[in-house]
This record gives C-alpha cells, sequence and structure tokens, in this order.
C-alpha cells in the first residue's frame, strides 16, 4: 500500500500531523488562563522548548508570574498556534502543570534561558509549563475537511494518548469554551 493510500485511511493521523506541524513551526503562540476573576487573560508565549509526540508542549516561565500562579490556580488553559501563510491554526486545550523540580529544569535548561534569568537568585524561579493536550480544534488548510474555515475539525484525546475525531463539548473549560466556537 502506498504512503497516500495509507494516509487517506486515517484521517485522524493526517490531522495530527498537520497540528503537530503548526506547533512545531510556531515561533510563539498565544497562552490562554482564566485569571483571579474568572476571566481570561491572554499573553503571548515564545521559547516553546519543545512539542513531543504526544502534542505536550512545554514552556520556560518565571514561577513568580501571574500566569503560573494562574495555572496553580486552574490548571486548564487553551494555546493559539498559527501559520498564516498557510491557512493554519491549531487551538490546542489542555491541563497545565508548573514543574519547579530543580533536576528537571536543570535537564532541560539551555544557556540561552539566561537572558531572561541573569541571575542566581533569577534561575532559583525558573520553571517550565507542561500542556497536556485533552482537545485540537483545527483550521487547516489541505488537511481539515472542506470548506476550509466553516467551522472546525474537533479531535479529543482520551487519558491515555489515542485521538479521535469528535465534539468538544463538555471537555472545554467553561470560563474558556468560547474560543474558536
Amino acid at each position: 500500500m502506498t504512503s497516500q493510500l495509507l494516509d487517506s485511511l486515517n484521517p485522524v493521523q493526517e490531522m495530527l500531523e498537520g497540528a503537530t506541524a503548526v506547533i512545531r513551526q510556531a515561533r510563539f503562540c498565544w497562552l490562554v488562563t482564566e485569571n483571579y476573576d474568572s476571566n481570561p487573560a491572554v499573553r503571548p508565549m515564545g521559547h516553546i522548548l519543545e512539542a513531543d509526540e504526544h502534542l505536550q508542549v512545554r514552556f520556560i516561565a518565571d514561577r513568580r508570574s501571574r500566569k503560573a500562579e494562574e495555572i496553580w490556580n486552574n490548571g486548564r488553559v487553551q494555546l493559539l498556534f498559527s501559520r498564516e501563510s498557510a491557512d493554519a491554526f491549531v487551538i490546542l486545550a489542555g491541563d497545565a502543570l508548573v514543574i519547579t523540580d530543580r533536576e528537571a529544569i536543570a535537564a532541560r535548561w539551555k544557556r540561552d534561558y539566561g537572558q531572561y534569568f541573569p541571575t542566581a537568585e533569577d534561575r532559583l524561579h525558573a520553571s517550565f509549563i507542561e500542556v497536556r493536550p485533552r482537545v485540537l480544534k483545527l483550521w487547516i488548510r489541505g488537511v481539515t475537511p472542506e470548506p476550509y474555515g466553516l467551522r472546525p475539525t474537533v479531535l479529543t484525546c482520551s487519558r491515555g494518548s489515542e485521538w479521535t475525531e469528535g465534539s468538544a463539548r463538555g471537555i472545554w473549560p467553561e470560563s474558556l469554551g468560547y474560543l474558536g466556537r
């Protein structure tokens, strides 16, 4: 069987590959958290450390930041990625953790992070934000079904790592669920 035929037999896998490409090629994304008065707090995030084979995304962050506090208070987040030149947009909704374990941070530390944490005191507050995806909303021209842009294709992830096409109803955080309807 040719690769093209295999791809046509597994559209979910093709959509995951498209989403992975958008996420990995992004220089930055938008992180949406819920602030202290239950309103969305949106900020750009650069320095995407990695997006692994399960689409878990990691960022460097200061654990004293509002984003870290908001994640500790409510670990549900959304990440918005785009590649406008390719008409490719991905919203990833998932559960976030603030990783403060010194050994885990040392294992992932890159020299470039020193510019954001220039002193020994600052480096004590370095952390990583790790987002584990539960839902993807996709608009990827040539990958998601036509007509492009009319509505997103929704993929949901079971507690393992199996992705299925379906609805995000009941999975999205109530206060953040309005994004990408």
